[in-house]
C-alpha cells in the first residue's frame, strides 16, 4: 500500500483553515462555512494549476471524512467513515453471522435502530458534513453562464460524484425504498449550494424522495460527463464510480433499461470488470488491486491500529476479531462449487480448518480460534493493521449489469455475462438453463461475491424486498422479515436533528425496534 504524499504549499494553509473553527448548531451537519472565498476564486481564475492545488488540498479534507469521520464529538471505533457505515448496514441482513460480541453486534441485533442512538446520527452527520464541504469547494470551480465548468472540469465531476453518492446513502438509509410509493414518500433535506443552509430560523424541510433522486442523478450525470476514467488517488471517485451509482439509482426506481445503458458504458471502460482478487495476496484489503474502483490507502502514518478496519474484519490480527469474528451464512458457503476460488475466503471449520490454513495461509492462525464453518479470511491483509478499506469493487457493477439484463428479459445476454463473470471464479460453473432460474441465482451470487462489502446487501435487500431469514440458529434467533415493504429498511431521523430543526419530520413508518 503505497503512501500518497501531495505537496501543495499555500494550498495546505487553505485546507487548515477550511477544517477549523466550525460553529456547533443544527446546521453543523450542513456545514457551509466559506474560507476567504474571493481569494480562492481569484487563485483558481488566475491559474489552472493554482486552482488544482487549492482543490486538491480541500479534497484531502473530504477524503478524511470518507475514511475517518465519526459524526460524534469524540473519536470512537466508528471513526472509519464510509467503510464502517457499509459494514454496520450489512450486518442488518442475513449473511453476516456473529459468534460473539464482535464490532457491530448492536447493529446486528437492531438495537441501533432508534432515533436517540448514535448510529442514525453518524449516518446523517457524516453525509451532510460531506455535502456541506463539497458545496464550499464547488464555489472554487469557475463556471460558464450555462453552469458548465469553464476550468477544472475533472474536479467538478469528482465533486458532483461525491455529493451524489452522499445523497444516495441518505436516501437509502432515511427514506422508504423508492418504489414503495413511486418516489412520493418524504426524502431528506436538499442542500445543493451554500445558501440553502443559511436560514437557521425555519430549518430545512424534507423534500419528496423523487426530488432527492432527481438531484443525485443530476450530480452523478455530471460525474459521468466530467470525472476522469482513472484517478491517481484511490479515494478520488472516477467516472466508473459515477456510472455505478447512477445505475444503482435507476435500479432503485425500477428503470432497468436506463441502468443497463450506464453499466454497458462502464463495461467498455473497465477491463478488470470480471477480475477476482487473490485473498492470499491481500486482494480484499489492497486498493492497488486492478478491480478496486474506489477505496482508501492505509499506511503506517494513518492507520488507526486497534480501531482500524483490519482490527475489525481480519481474523489473523490481534484486534477486535480476537474476541469474536464474522462468518458467512453456511448456505452460501455450500452453494459455491468445490472448485470455486471464493471458498478460499472462508474457513471450512472443524477438522479441515488447520489443513486449510496450512495450504492457503501458511504460518497464519485465526486469532479467535474458530472451529466453525465459514469463518472469514476474506479481508486478510498486511500486518500492523494496514488493510485498506475498499468502498467499491468492479464485481458490484458487473453483477448489477447481469441483473439488468435479466430484468430487461435479455436472457441470452445475461447468460453470456454470467459465464464470463464466473469463469474467473469457478471453471466448472454451469449457468442455469431456465430463464426463471437466472434471477434467483444472480441474487445468490451477489450475496456470495459481495459478502460484507460496500453495503451491497443493505441496498440489494431494499431493492429486492424478498424478505430476510434471520430466525435460524445461525442468526441467534433474530426475527424474520417478511417479503414486501417493511419499516426494517428505513432508519429513523436522528432525534437530535428533529430537536434542533423545527421543520424536520420523523419517518411516518418509524417504530421502535
Amino acid at each position: 500500500m503505497k503512501i500518497i504524499r501531495l505537496y501543495f504549499g499555500i494550498a495546505l494553509v487553505v485546507l487548515a483553515l477550511l477544517l477549523s473553527g466550525c460553529a456547533k448548531d443544527f446546521l453543523d451537519a450542513y456545514d457551509q462555512e466559506t474560507i476567504t472565498q474571493g481569494r480562492l476564486d481569484g487563485a483558481a481564475a488566475a491559474s489552472s494549476q493554482a486552482g488544482r492545488n487549492i482543490i486538491d488540498a480541500q479534497l484531502g479534507g473530504v477524503y478524511d471524512i470518507l475514511y475517518t469521520y465519526t459524526g460524534q464529538s469524540r473519536r470512537d471505533d466508528f471513526s472509519h467513515g464510509l467503510y464502517f457505515i457499509n459494514l454496520s448496514l450489512d450486518v442488518n441482513g442475513q449473511d453476516i453471522l456473529f459468534t460473539g460480541r464482535a464490532w457491530g453486534i448492536y447493529d446486528y441485533g437492531r438495537s441501533m435502530f432508534n432515533p436517540t442512538n448514535s448510529r442514525p446520527s453518524q449516518y446523517w452527520n457524516k453525509n451532510y458534513k460531506m455535502i456541506g464541504t463539497i458545496n464550499n469547494i464547488l464555489l472554487s470551480v469557475p463556471l460558464n453562464t450555462d453552469g458548465t465548468p469553464s476550468k477544472l472540469p475533472e474536479y467538478y465531476g469528482v465533486l458532483r460524484t461525491l455529493r451524489g453518492v452522499s445523497y444516495y446513502y441518505l436516501a437509502g438509509i432515511f427514506a422508504e425504498p423508492y418504489r414503495d410509493h413511486n418516489g412520493n414518500a418524504p426524502g431528506v433535506p436538499l442542500v445543493l449550494k451554500a445558501a440553502d443552509a443559511a436560514d437557521s430560523a425555519t430549518g430545512l424541510r424534507r423534500v419528496e424522495l423523487s426530488k432527492v433522486y432527481e438531484a443525485l442523478i443530476a450530480d452523478l450525470e455530471a460525474g459521468v460527463m466530467y470525472a476522469p476514467v482513472k484517478t491517481t488517488n484511490p479515494a478520488q471517485p472516477s467516472k466508473l464510480v459515477a456510472l455505478t451509482f447512477l445505475a444503482k439509482a435507476y435500479m432503485d426506481m425500477g428503470e432497468y433499461a436506463k441502468a443497463l445503458g450506464y453499466l454497458n458504458d462502464l463495461k467498455d471502460k473497465c477491463p478488470t470488470l470480471n477480475d477476482l482478487p487473490d485473498v492470499r495476496k491481500f486482494g480484499f484489503a489492497n486498493v492497488g488491486e486492478p478491480s478496486v474502483l474506489w477505496g482508501y490507502d492505509v499506511t503506517a502514518d494513518n492507520t488507526l491500529y486497534y480501531g482500524s478496519c483490519s482490527s475489525i474484519v481480519d481474523d489473523t490480527q490481534d484486534g477486535y476479531t480476537s474476541a469474536a469474528y464474522y462468518r458467512i451464512e453456511p448456505m452460501l458457503y455450500k452453494h459455491m462449487g468445490d472448485g470455486d476460488l471464493r471458498r478460499i475466503q472462508f474457513s471450512p471449520g472443524g477438522a479441515e480448518r488447520d489443513p486449510y490454513l496450512e495450504k492457503y495461509f501458511p504460518g497464519e492462525e485465526l486469532m479467535s480460534n474458530s472451529q466453525l464453518l465459514g469463518a472469514s479470511m476474506k479481508f486478510y491483509g498486511e500486518k500492523v493493521f494496514l488493510g485498506d478499506p475498499i468502498w467499491l469493487r468492479a464485481a458490484d457493477p458487473a453483477l448489477l449489469r447481469i441483473e439488468c439484463l435479466i430484468q430487461t428479459k435479455d436472457y441470452s445476454g445475461a447468460r453470456v455475462a454470467f459465464k464470463e463473470f464466473m469463469a474467473t471464479r469457478d471453471p466448472d460453473y454451469v449457468v442455469p438453463s431456465e430463464d426463471t432460474e437466472l434471477l434467483p441465482e444472480l441474487k445468490l451470487q451477489r450475496r456470495i461475491e459481495l459478502w460484507a462489502e460496500g453495503g451491497a446487501s443493505w441496498f440489494d435487500n431494499r431493492r429486492w424486498q424478498d424478505g430476510l431469514k434471520r430466525s435460524s440458529a445461525h442468526m441467534n434467533r433474530m426475527r424474520d422479515i417478511p417479503a414486501g415493504p417493511s419499516s426494517f429498511y428505513t432508519f429513523p431521523i436522528p432525534q437530535s436533528e428533529i430537536d434542533k430543526n423545527p421543520a424536520l419530520q420523523q419517518n411516518p413508518i418509524y417504530k421502535a425496534q
